[in-house]
């Protein structure tokens, strides 16, 4: 099976860099191939706190919690479009080929 022809939307992301003023600041927007599929939970993220989650992405890049992601269409000049990283964790295919970071993404 090749799972990169599975990859079959591109996403854009921003993680986080630092703080400004009080404020997060995010590093310049990157993009990645993913699996982008709608799937809306009830999850508990690394803070302990609930979270509702609306998207599940599947990625070969390693985006970490905190950072912004704007799915396919998504206006990506504006923050208020982009869905946050509530919690990531990782697979790897049987056959080790690919390392996948399956990302949990809410408002």
């Amino acid at each position: 099976m090749d799972w990169a022809s599975r990859l079959s939307s591109t996403i854009t992301y921003a993680t986080q860099s630092g703080f400004s003023d009080g404020n997060i600041t995010y590093a310049a927007q990157l993009t990645a191939r993913a699996r982008v599929v709608q799937d809306s939970r009830t999850i508990v993220d690394a803070a302990g706190e609930q979270q509702q989650t609306s998207h599940q992405v599947a990625t070969t890049t390693n985006i970490t919690r905190g950072a912004r992601v704007w799915l396919p269409g998504s206006d990506t000049a504006d923050i208020g479009d982009a869905y946050v990283v509530y919690s990531t964790r990782t697979t790897t295919l049987l056959d080790g080929s690919y390392q996948l970071y399956i990302l949990m993404l809410g408002k």
